[in-house]
């Protein structure tokens, strides 16, 4: 590969370039839902970075955001960070001038995405605990008797913790009363 050679990658089929300098893949694209469009995005960027992909043509808004809100602003995101030109064949040139706005937009609304999902996390995180439900691995329960029993008869913590099936901390922590 030449240092003067882009390697364009082209999301659906399209027009063959004219320009011998470059190569185009080609990588079909059909509505999927949810799971699917996280493991098309995750394929996309790994081929992208693999090939060293300069420029990405994506055929129009629509295509991209059949992906959903998060998948498609994943995708942006990444390949902007990566240096990779975008470019809504009907719609917005990444290339031009305006690309650091388009940056901007698209990292303002991944944080607001973001922050959308972590707020619907919290919601439901404090609503289980306003209905009592505790979250988080329970709590072991040891029979300080027993730890006690075989500590007596000189038994290191390991040993203990092995045949009650806890570990050494916590056969500490019944020894020591927290």
């Amino acid at each position: 590969m030449t240092t003067q050679e882009r390697i364009i990658l082209q999301i659906e089929d399209g027009q063959p370039l004219k320009d011998a300098q470059q190569r185009r893949l080609t990588i079909p694209f059909h509505p999927m839902t949810q799971t699917k469009a996280k493991a098309f995005v995750d394929s996309l960027l790994a081929s992208v970075r693999k090939e060293r992909v300069s420029a990405v043509f994506i055929p129009s808004i629509e295509t991209l955001c059949s992906l959903g809100l998060t998948q498609a602003l994943r995708l942006l995101v990444s390949l902007l960070e990566d240096g990779v030109d975008v470019v809504l064949e009907k719609g917005t040139d990444g290339r031009t001038i305006r690309l650091s706005e388009l940056r901007w937009l698209l990292s303002s609304l991944w944080h607001l995405a973001c922050e959308h999902c972590s707020r619907r996390v919290r919601t439901a995180i404090n609503e289980a605990r306003r209905r009592g439900v505790r979250l988080g691995r329970p709590p072991v329960r040891v029979d300080r008797e027993e730890v006690l029993k075989l500590r007596s008869r000189g038994l290191s913590l390991r040993e203990i913790g092995r045949r009650l099936g806890v570990s050494k901390s916590k056969v500490w922590s019944v020894l020591h009363g927290e």
